[in-house]
């Protein structure tokens, strides 16, 4: 069948069951259906799959986040850095220019007495600054040092990589279908997540998501 014809009468069926979907949606679609029983298999070392695909995705990105971390340590004896927390706040601080404490612990989702200890640990380490805040006398802000920088910088070459090794096999056009895929997730939530401090999971998750039902 001419590959013209094909896609049109695939998105006819689509289009047939999805009135509403767009040719995005359609896309998408077509992408899964022709990959989704690709390896599936051998996922998680073959043990058998959760029952619902939120949960199988949760499970994906959390072993991919342990199994990057697993390699990131491997290079952390080289780094001058001792913990992926001390990393990561040094790229905040860097890239937030002169935030206050607070911010740069909200930004990695992070306790504060536990970022308050990473700070201090940054800074005895001569690799942060503290200031005093003109806007606020009451707080302070921090900005990377020279030092600080240089240490950065080894950081991501290293780590380059290490994700060069983890996403070999996959296309550049499929890195940026997950990252579209996923963005939307993780804008929304980071903006939430300190809000809901202090509250019960059942008042979030009502707030989230309330009655409705996803489509």
């Amino acid at each position: 069948m001419n590959k013209t014809v094909d896609l049109i009468t695939k998105w006819a069926k689509f289009s047939e069951k999805h009135p509403d979907a767009s040719i995005d949606d359609f896309c998408r679609h077509h992408l899964i259906t022709k990959r989704e029983n690709k390896n599936i298999n051998k996922l998680f070392s073959g043990e058998q799959l959760p029952p619902h695909n939120n949960i199988i995705l949760t499970k994906l990105i959390n072993r991919i986040s342990k199994l990057n971390l697993l390699y990131f340590n491997l290079i952390v004896p080289e780094t001058g850095i001792e913990h992926i927390d001390e990393f990561q706040f040094l790229v905040a601080i860097a890239n937030m220019k002169n935030p206050m404490k607070t911010e740069v612990i909200n930004h990695n989702f992070t306790e504060l007495s536990t970022g308050l200890l990473v700070i201090e640990r940054l800074k005895k380490k001569k690799y942060i600054t503290e200031h005093s805040n003109p806007d606020d006398k009451r707080s302070k802000r921090l900005k990377i040092t020279e030092k600080g920088q240089e240490v950065l910088n080894g950081c991501f070459a290293r780590l380059r990589k290490i994700h060069e090794m983890m996403y070999y096999d996959l296309s550049e056009e499929d890195i940026k279908l997950c990252i579209q895929l996923l963005q939307g997730i993780e804008i929304k939530f980071s903006t939430l997540w300190h809000t809901h401090k202090g509250k019960a999971f059942n008042e979030i998750h009502k707030e989230v998501v309330g009655n409705s039902k996803k489509k």
